[in-house]
């Protein structure tokens, strides 16, 4: 048996090649660090190289699977793609997400066309090429699969969708600071998510009036081989971040229990509560407070502390620790001990923990850059 690589089994090889590579590193790395994301991934990229692989093997003139084994269930990967995607977000923003057997049913479209294609399959290449002919073409069976992963990757990209913007709410209710956990990363995967949908969509119309032509698959494997490298090289290049712990309608209101202290909150004397504590305990110094350990540092819990900081400031809890430390930053900048420092050397000081959300913070406190604002003392 010969084959030839070329140029149109180059880019699915590198496909494969390059998730080879890094699912064996992001696994690696996330037996070593505990990152359950990174087995995810790993599985993703896997999946992005199976795709590329029948294709690959076709143009290099490797045409056992199609003699001895049709029909065995070698295709259709791409059913497994969408809810991967989701379930490797959901991995992403809670540090306690594992996989559990309920989580089956996200691939139920797969493994129903696994085990079809399977039982068809093992009944002998001739059989199996009598039931494509006659039964599966007939039918339109492979028609209701490649409609399944299209409503799939629309589902699946609005679920993720929601869980982002469910995610970018809760993380402004619990941290001060959100340069670690804000995520760039998701909406570049986002991103890459929404193209391959589009691929998949575009390639479905253009089969829909023009037909099937097998060398035209070729784009659509190039449009894989970038997003593999992309979330290859990306998800691999991502620094560790603290443990989170976001799950999906979090962020939607909790009714506390009526023995819960808080429950009938007195929200005026919680407010003067609250301003005292800030005054005299400084808690915003701290680059990396949380809700959850303001309230505990307060004797109380984050949903009452929540309830507190939303109904009676009418800000988030974000927006209301960098209130504090803008604030500090505007009193330090004047005095005459810190003309030696930087801007950020102060900001530093008081509790931010980086130049980006330094910046960002106060300018949508104050409408002004730190540089407007100290150009403005001079």
């Amino acid at each position: 048996m010969s084959f030839s690589l070329g140029f149109y089994s180059l880019i699915p090889f590198l496909t494969l090649l390059q998730a080879v590579i890094f699912s064996v590193l992001l696994l690696w790395r996330g037996w070593r660090e505990e990152r359950h994301s990174d087995f995810r991934l790993a599985l993703l990229l896997v999946l992005f190289g199976l795709i590329a692989t029948p294709y690959m093997l076709g143009m290099m003139g490797i045409n056992y699977l199609w003699e001895e084994w049709p029909f065995y269930p070698w295709q259709y990967f791409g059913l497994a793609i969408p809810p991967s995607i989701y379930l490797f977000l959901r991995s992403l923003v809670n540090s306690d997400f594992r996989f559990e057997a309920r989580q089956l049913w996200h691939y139920a479209p797969y493994l129903l066309n696994f085990a079809y294609h399977l039982a068809v399959g093992m009944q002998g290449a001739d059989f199996a090429n009598w039931w494509q002919q006659n039964v599966d073409s007939r039918y339109l069976f492979y028609i209701l699969l490649e409609g399944v992963e299209l409503v799939q990757h629309i589902v699946y990209l609005a679920l993720s969708i929601r869980l982002y913007r469910q995610y970018r709410a809760w993380i402004e209710k619990e941290f001060s600071d959100l340069d670690k956990v804000e995520f760039a990363w998701f909406r570049g995967f986002l991103f890459v998510f929404t193209l391959k949908t589009v691929e998949v969509w575009a390639f479905a119309i253009y089969y829909l009036f023009v037909g099937e032509q097998y060398d035209k698959l070729w784009w659509g494997y190039f449009a894989d081989t970038v997003m593999t490298y992309f979330l290859s090289i990306f998800g691999y290049a991502q620094p560790p971040v603290r443990r989170i712990y976001f799950k999906e309608n979090s962020s939607a209101k909790i009714d506390l229990p009526k023995n819960a202290p808080g429950r009938d909150l007195d929200l005026e004397a919680w407010k003067t509560r609250v301003l005292d504590f800030f005054e005299k305990e400084k808690p915003w110094i701290e680059p990396e407070l949380t809700l959850s350990e303001l309230a505990a540092k307060m004797g109380s819990n984050s949903s009452v502390l929540s309830q507190v900081i939303n109904a009676g400031f009418d800000k988030n809890f974000n927006d209301f620790v960098n209130g504090y430390r803008v604030g500090a930053f505007k009193q330090k900048i004047r005095q005459p001990e810190t003309a030696h420092l930087t801007l950020l050397a102060v900001a530093l000081d008081c509790g931010f923990n980086s130049k980006a959300t330094f910046n960002r913070a106060f300018r949508k406190l104050t409408g002004l850059s730190p540089k407007e604002f100290a150009a403005q003392k001079d």
